[in-house]
């Protein structure tokens, strides 16, 4: 799910609602996988398909078999800071897309799904992404880095996953993250989408 680092968006490339890949990460839809096509915004770039989306492609051998397909929400809260954090090797689904629309915004389903799974491992990352037909799935491969975003006066500001992904075509793309008890990896797509993936 480049509509993930799939919807990481991050590496791959995925078409508009398909979730998340995206080629730079400073917009709403996803880094590895890109724009999921919310009402967030989203980047959307030329697709890398596998031709099934359901058992790894060119890029990667993952499947989305243990992935459930996950329906985009909306929430009228502020989106979480970032806190950044130690990302556990292991293959990741993706368990919760959601908008935050701010205090008193819009609540409810966007009607947008996605299936998706991402690996990490040393520093290399994978990514299967499957949004609604006809989207075609999206299927990513590379490498990535976390560093740590300091002010001036040397104090911590923020925290950057960047996967430079090196198939189907080279590429770089960057999201703030957080790690929640060490299963739950939280990936912040744009100004107001956040991804969840939970640790197989």
């Amino acid at each position: 799910m480049l509509s993930s680092v799939a919807s990481l968006v991050l590496l791959g490339a995925c078409s508009a609602k398909s979730n998340h890949p995206a080629s730079t990460e400073t917009s709403a839809g996803g880094v590895v996988g890109g724009g999921r096509g919310s009402s967030g915004g989203g980047t959307t770039d030329g697709g890398a398909t596998d031709g099934g989306g359901s058992d790894g492609g060119a890029c990667n051998t993952l499947a989305l078999t243990n992935a459930s397909i996950i329906g985009q929400q909306q929430v009228a809260e502020a989106v979480p800071v970032p806190a950044g954090g130690a990302i556990a090797d292991g293959t990741y689904v993706l368990s919760k897309d959601t908008i935050f629309t701010g205090p008193g915004g819009t609540t409810g389903a966007t009607g947008v799904t996605t299936q998706e799974v991402q690996s990490f491992g040393g520093t290399r990352f994978e990514l299967l992404s499957q949004s609604a037909a006809p989207a075609p799935a999206v299927d990513v491969g590379g490498t990535f880095t976390i560093s740590s975003v300091t002010s001036d006066a040397g104090t911590s500001t923020g925290f950057t996953l960047t996967f430079t992904l090196t198939c189907p075509t080279a590429r770089t793309t960057q999201r703030s993250y957080s790690v929640v008890n060490g299963t739950t990896l939280l990936e912040f797509v744009g100004a107001n989408e956040v991804l969840t993936y939970t640790l197989l």
